[in-house]
């Protein structure tokens, strides 16, 4: 069986848990699914839920699951050049390629993140992802400061305009270096063809 099915596989199941205890609710898919009238340019919405599911490729991703690239981007941004990988809270928050996209798109939403999350800490970006990291019980008894759930249409906008916005460069700039996301079951088209034959093999 094809090595990377197979990491796809066990990564799949740590990524269901990680959306569950991220707080992202079926009403926040449906929106998503049905918010088709917020002008959100690309593919945003889709690579939105990509992102809340940890099914965005990107390059940390690539590297975690076929090696390829790890010399060079292991702890390098292919994008910006900045010493850490390229990751779904360093898109969001810190690469310093899509500084004028951020601000246009997130920058409100970043600035009402505690000062402390606004670099991109685990809590930040699964808020802005439409998540609820703190749960409203624990919140009240602690005292922290950390703002309510947004609004689904907001993640849609704001953070899936984003997405929508930046992909199409960022796709074009990485193309070169990293290899594109494995198709099918077992990873390739060829292999998807090959695969009717050998069942229909005799024993």
């Amino acid at each position: 069986m094809d090595q990377t099915f197979i990491k796809l596989e066990a990564e799949k199941k740590r990524s269901v848990r990680w959306y569950l205890e991220s707080g992202f609710d079926r009403a926040g898919r449906a929106v998503i699914a049905k918010c088709h009238d917020c002008k959100v340019p690309g593919q945003g919405t889709t690579l939105l839920r990509k992102a809340r599911w940890r099914t965005l490729w990107t390059t940390e991703r690539s590297i975690k699951l076929t090696g390829q690239g790890r010399d060079r981007f292991l702890n390098r941004c292919p994008v910006c050049r900045a010493g850490e990988a390229e990751s779904v809270s360093h898109i969001l928050f810190r690469c310093l390629r899509w500084v004028k996209l951020r601000e246009r798109y997130l920058g409100e939403l970043i600035e009402s993140l505690p000062e402390v999350h606004r670099s991109g800490s685990a809590a930040g970006c699964q808020w802005i992802l439409g998540g609820d990291p703190i749960p409203p019980r624990k919140r009240r008894n602690l005292g922290l400061a950390f703002p309510k759930r947004l609004p689904m249409v907001r993640v849609v906008t704001q953070v899936g305009g984003f997405l929508g916005a930046i992909w199409p460069a960022r796709v074009r700039k990485v193309k070169k270096v990293l290899p594109s996301p494995p198709k099918g079951r077992s990873g390739s088209r060829e292999n998807r063809r090959a695969a009717p034959a050998s069942r229909s093999a005799p024993d």
